[in-house]
């Protein structure tokens, strides 16, 4: 019999995320708990309120493809680890600012693993 309170769904959604991909990811959104699980399903990361946010962690192959997923959640977010996403990320900044600023003339990709 399993213990009280024991979550088999909440249990093989963790077990899942384990598994997505071999870097490990910790954000902390800077928004509420409400409005990032709007955005993110439980699949996808696991999702703790904070006194500064909402920490966000997850696994990640590619770092480019986690750093387009970021931008486009639209919230402003603290990368606390890896530093190689950080740097995707402020990369992938750059560039659409440059876009931007060009009207798209310069979209190029965003390298990273």
């Amino acid at each position: 019999m399993p213990p009280p309170g024991y979550d088999p769904a909440a249990q093989l959604t963790a077990a899942l995320g384990e598994v997505a991909g071999r870097h490990r990811v910790r954000v902390l959104l800077h928004t509420t708990l409400e409005q990032a699980a709007r955005r993110i399903p439980p699949a996808a990361a696991t999702l703790v309120q904070t006194a500064g946010g909402v920490l966000l962690e997850t696994r990640a192959e590619r770092f480019d493809t986690m750093a387009g997923y970021l931008a486009g959640l639209g919230r402003p977010l603290t990368v606390h680890h890896p530093t190689e996403l950080r740097e995707v990320l402020a990369r992938l900044s750059d560039r659409l600012a440059s876009s931007a600023a060009s009207g798209g003339r310069d979209m190029g990709p965003v390298r990273g693993r």
